[in-house]
């Protein structure tokens, strides 16, 4: 329907009302990741609206941290240009992180072709930890290439603490998941938790 792009910039400036509005709720670092198609990501005017839209607030947060996560469950047609807009992005300080890593059109190749600051490991990895499923294994090779390349891995869909034990264990930075909280209003968020 040709809509996502306004509901994306509506989207960014609903959070940037949230934090600005609760700025003095929160004393620690606070994350926010917006997903963005491979179509947003090669439509320059797009990402230049994006950044337009955001400068204001990247002066104003000190403790936001936005961030970018293209998904490889969507291919790109524009590769050369989908590489300068997220260069442009990191430029501006933002980070570019691969979500549902394993899962899609990209494989490996996205950590070639793109300068990625983190990973995310899709849930049906996650699922597997504690089986002997061949998955396991890619789950290993994920861990290992973000490690050997610095970038941040994040492990998303975390329910147990099998897979807690397992995520510490391997030295992830970021796990996510219902094992901590399901979703909630951002108004019940507690930062400083």
């Amino acid at each position: 329907m040709e809509v996502i792009n306004q509901i994306t910039l509506t989207l960014v400036k609903k959070v940037q009302k949230d934090f600005s509005q609760n700025r003095y709720q929160y004393e620690r670092k606070v994350f926010c990741a917006f997903n963005l198609t491979a179509q947003q990501i090669e439509n320059k005017a797009f990402i230049d609206q994006l950044i337009d839209q955001l400068i204001d607030m990247l002066k104003s947060e000190t403790n936001f941290i936005a961030s970018f996560e293209i998904t490889e469950r969507q291919h790109f047609k524009n590769l050369a240009m989908a590489k300068a807009n997220i260069r442009s992005l990191q430029e501006q300080g933002y980070q570019i992180k691969l979500d549902d890593a394993g899962t899609g059109y990209g494989g490996f190749s996205y950590f070639m072709d793109f300068n990625l600051d983190g990973v995310k490991i899709d849930k049906m990895f996650i699922d597997v930890i504690g089986g002997d499923d061949v998955k396991v294994e890619v789950l290993n090779s994920i861990i290992m290439m973000a490690k050997r390349l610095g970038i941040d891995i994040v492990a998303e869909g975390v329910e147990t603490q099998q897979q807690v034990d397992f995520l510490r264990a391997h030295k992830i930075d970021y796990i996510q998941g219902y094992y901590y909280s399901k979703p909630v209003p951002f108004n019940d968020l507690d930062f400083n938790d």
